[in-house]
């Protein structure tokens, strides 16, 4: 009776050492980290949703801002969660060096850390997976929005090229259409009449130069009037007496010195 009560006391600080261990990660810990990654996860995929449905761009680079700090504390957390399994890994094979006297609470708590180990592996395996769907979304919408905008600009250009067509050939019908116009009016005989004064005005100058060389002084003396009337020769003395013009409305005309 001696003996055991000298080894109780022993036992004591061992437990309360033992129950002390800072790398020992409680259950209340792991599950509100699991709450809050399946929280985070739930938002993202409300995101990805929002930016598929695209309601402008300033709530679009909004939900992508939003769902970039998503992904980050996710990240974030599933490193957390890594770690305390790497330690609780790391530890379990101390616990398993206790003595005897201690077996039972220490079994079962490293059945509660293998179940925390193994839950949160399985709980990483889902997010990852789930990380990796929400990345090969955002791709998939990023690439389609791509095309969607490449298509819309090749839209735009087939446009303007058509209407640039167009265009051309209104103008082109236009000028062929005056063109037509043009060499119906030039063809037609009335403007081809008149289209040649010069000439027959040259034929007429030539004509009249011509006659009158064929005139000679002879012919002109002939063809000049003749004077018929009372008036006296040139040589002759002018008479004594008043003349009198054959035509009576004509005054007498009296000779200078008379």
């Amino acid at each position: 009776m001696c003996t055991t009560s000298k080894l109780r006391p022993k036992q004591a600080p061992r437990m309360q050492q033992f129950a002390q261990e800072p790398d020992v990660i409680s259950t209340e810990q792991i599950q509100a980290m699991l709450d809050e990654n399946s929280g985070l996860i739930v938002e993202i995929i409300e995101l990805n949703n929002s930016i598929k449905h695209g309601k402008g761009n300033a709530q679009l680079s909004e939900f992508m801002e939003k769902l970039d700090t998503k992904r980050k504390i996710l990240n974030k957390n599933l490193m957390i969660l890594a770690k305390w399994a790497d330690e609780s890994s790391d530890t379990s094979p101390r616990t398993k060096t206790q003595p005897n006297f201690t077996n039972h609470p220490v079994d079962r708590s490293n059945t509660l850390s293998q179940a925390h180990i193994q839950q949160m592996r399985a709980y990483q395996n889902r997010t990852a997976q789930a990380q990796m769907q929400v990345q090969i979304h955002a791709q998939a919408q990023a690439q389609a929005q791509a095309q969607a905008q490449a298509q819309a600009r090749a839209q735009a250009q087939a446009r303007a090229h058509a209407q640039a067509q167009v265009q051309a050939n209104a103008q082109a019908q236009a000028l062929a259409q005056y063109q037509a116009r043009m060499a119906s009016m030039v063809n037609h005989p009335q403007y081809m009449h008149m289209a040649q004064p010069a000439p027959m005005y040259q034929n007429n100058e030539a004509s009249m130069s011509m006659g009158y060389q064929d005139v000679s002084p002879g012919m002109m003396a002939m063809s000049a009037p003749q004077y018929s009337g009372n008036y006296p020769p040139i040589n002759q003395q002018p008479l004594a007496h008043p003349m009198q013009s054959s035509n009576p409305s004509i005054p007498a005309i009296i000779p200078p010195g008379n």
